[in-house]
């Protein structure tokens, strides 16, 4: 292409989904600057990969993973929770809290793996319970802050309470955290959790806080 600018990145021998191959991928501040047929003359490039004919894809979606819950990066663990919903509550509570490693540490293993294999947005839930407190979001939201450059990352709060001999568990807010005002004022609300929540641990304020976030995301 006579005339085009320097790009960032060049791909070539490169397959696309639509079954094209031998085809160049040109990209510049981050976006696709040219899709380039065959024999077409290349730009100029800072860096450039021969994919060798590999598959090329757009960012893959994680759509439903517990990063506050993986055990990637610890030794294996048997199952030990029962048959039942209540139990794997149960035993949620009892062993999490006692893990080696932070919500944090064990969220980063998963999504450098999940970034490893081409996954560009995940989408987590976070646990909040009496045990728990806001701890496992306090940890998606660090292991986020680590990984900004490299994957989007959305937050489902959930909050399992106890109520008598059962456990209530329901979806509080699909709280997307993208690139926009929307997502800032979310996440302003999401630190503002924190800090309440931090000002005194009774159940009873936690459950406050989530119907407020819960009310705002209904908005």
């Amino acid at each position: 292409m006579p005339g085009m600018d320097p790009v960032d990145t060049l791909l070539t021998e490169a397959r696309l989904p639509d079954g094209r191959t031998g085809m160049a991928v040109a990209c510049a501040g981050g976006r696709i600057a040219a899709i380039l047929s065959p024999g077409i003359p290349l730009p100029p490039a800072a860096a450039t990969h021969a994919l060798g004919g590999q598959l090329l894809l757009s960012g893959l979606t994680d759509g439903h993973l517990h990063l506050d819950k993986t055990l990637m990066g610890l030794p294996w663990m048997p199952h030990a929770a029962g048959p039942t919903r209540a139990s794997r509550i149960e035993t949620d509570q009892r062993l999490m809290p006692h893990l080696p490693l932070p919500p944090a540490e064990r969220a980063s293993n998963l999504i450098r793996r999940c970034v490893a294999h081409g996954t560009a947005l995940i989408r987590t839930h976070a646990d909040i319970t009496p045990t728990f407190g806001l701890s496992m979001l306090e940890g998606i939201l660090e292991a986020k802050a680590r990984h900004a450059g490299e994957v989007r990352i959305q937050t489902a709060l959930l909050h399992k309470w106890p109520e008598g001999d059962s456990s209530r568990e329901s979806s509080v807010i699909a709280g997307r955290h993208e690139q926009t005002d929307t997502a800032d004022l979310q996440d302003q609300e999401l630190a503002c959790l924190q800090r309440r929540a931090q000002a005194t641990r009774l159940a009873n304020d936690l459950a406050r806080s989530r119907d407020d976030l819960g009310s705002r995301a209904d908005r």
